[in-house]
């Protein structure tokens, strides 16, 4: 027999015990051995109450443990991707410098080749040219000159010959001189295409570490946003960081709206910034795939500009003239350059590849800023655009499309 089935005959006996005829005391009986067994599942149910509510508090324990090191993995990996992308930013920067310094020197090198081609060519003319006055001289030196001088009689003709032989000289004279020139010239233009055949060489291999280096931070960086969206699994941890960026991005743009603003920008065709709604051109060509006032990725949060798709490395110009008061890299935002256009206007440029204005610049509209990129942690190309006013943003697409 079970311990159960023995505690259940015992409850049974003192059972009909108590519904056998007793003395009047005893009535009532039976509701004491009710309320003795409900104290007993009492305290059972406290202490497993307990124990459920211990186990809760270090699951609660735990979870914020966890929650604390996956925040400091998080903000190590967005500095690790800050550095990352600024890195990549520089040296995009510097490839683009170096790119265009190699254009020129190939230019300049064709020029000095062109150039010595010219050289070489009025070298043999001018040779030539020598050779028929050597032959001339030659001719003239087999007759007495200063015979055929005293044997004219008309003394006309007699000056005339002097005339003409000082004229032979003297163009003989000019055709050395010139050929010393060109000597001279091939020399020196000989000298300038080996050190701009030498500085080309420089620059194709500074080139070539450069590109070594871009191709390993792109693959630094692609290892990073890896273990980022491995740190941020679920869409309320998302949430969280979209809004901290958003509220990154308006911190900023308070402590800059406090600073003294530009008040004497040089508009070209317009008065002042207001004055030409609608009619600015937009920072780079290409399509909106996400307009001002859309959802952020499916959230109730809100765009503050717009998302333009372009090429990566494609160009960013300034909309309007003024002065760059921000140009570094902000978490959600990437490289992002920010110009003062006075009277409360700024206009807002991120996710660039590189940046290549630094804060105190001065621009005109139509300046190359920025070119585009995905920094920020994005996978496709993209320019994201705000334009504000007195801090609060204002829809791009009322202002540009000139």
């Amino acid at each position: 027999m079970t311990e159960g089935n023995l505690s259940r005959k015992k409850f049974n006996r003192l059972r009909s015990l108590f519904k056998s005829p007793f003395p009047p005391f005893f009535k009532g009986g039976e509701m004491a051995i009710a309320a003795l067994l409900l104290c007993i599942n009492t305290h059972a149910l406290a202490t497993d109450n307990a124990k459920n509510l211990l186990q809760l508090q270090t699951q609660i324990q735990n979870l914020k443990r966890d929650l604390t090191t996956q925040q400091s993995s998080r903000e190590q990996l967005l500095q690790s991707l800050a550095q990352a992308e600024t890195n990549l930013g520089q040296l995009n920067s510097a490839h683009k410098k170096n790119t265009i310094a190699l254009h020129k020197q190939k230019m300049l090198l064709s020029s000095l080749q062109q150039q010595q081609l010219q050289y070489r060519k009025s070298l043999v003319q001018q040779q030539q040219h020598i050779a028929q006055q050597i032959r001339a001289a030659y001719l003239l030196s087999q007759q007495n000159y200063l015979k055929m001088l005293l044997n004219q009689e008309d003394i006309t003709l007699v000056n005339r010959n002097l005339t003409y032989y000082h004229y032979f000289i003297q163009q003989r004279l000019n055709l050395i001189n010139q050929l010393n020139t060109t000597l001279n010239q091939l020399s020196i233009n000989q000298q300038a295409i080996i050190q701009h055949t030498a500085d080309l060489s420089t620059l194709l291999a500074e080139q070539q570490q450069q590109i070594l280096q871009i191709k390993s931070n792109q693959q630094q960086r692609k290892e990073i946003l890896q273990q980022l969206n491995a740190v941020l699994t679920s869409k309320y941890q998302q949430l969280n960081v979209l809004q901290a960026n958003k509220q990154a991005l308006e911190t900023v743009v308070q402590k800059l709206q406090s600073q003294p603003t530009t008040s004497n920008v040089a508009f070209t065709h317009y008065q002042s910034f207001s004055q030409a709604q609608g009619k600015l051109n937009w920072p780079t060509k290409g399509k909106i795939i996400s307009h001002f006032n859309s959802p952020i990725d499916n959230s109730e949060l809100k765009t503050n500009g717009v998302i333009i798709a372009a090429k990566e490395g494609q160009n960013v110009y300034a909309i309007a003239p003024g002065k760059v008061i921000f140009s570094e890299w902000l978490a959600g935002y990437g490289l992002l350059l920010i110009v003062d256009h006075g009277h409360n206007f700024m206009t807002l440029y991120g996710r660039n590849a590189s940046l290549n204005k630094a804060v105190g610049d001065h621009v005109t509209a139509g300046e190359l800023l920025a070119t585009v990129g995905k920094s920020g942690g994005y996978s496709q190309p993209a320019l994201y655009f705000e334009i504000r006013k007195q801090g609060k943003p204002l829809n791009p697409e009322k202002w540009c499309g000139g």
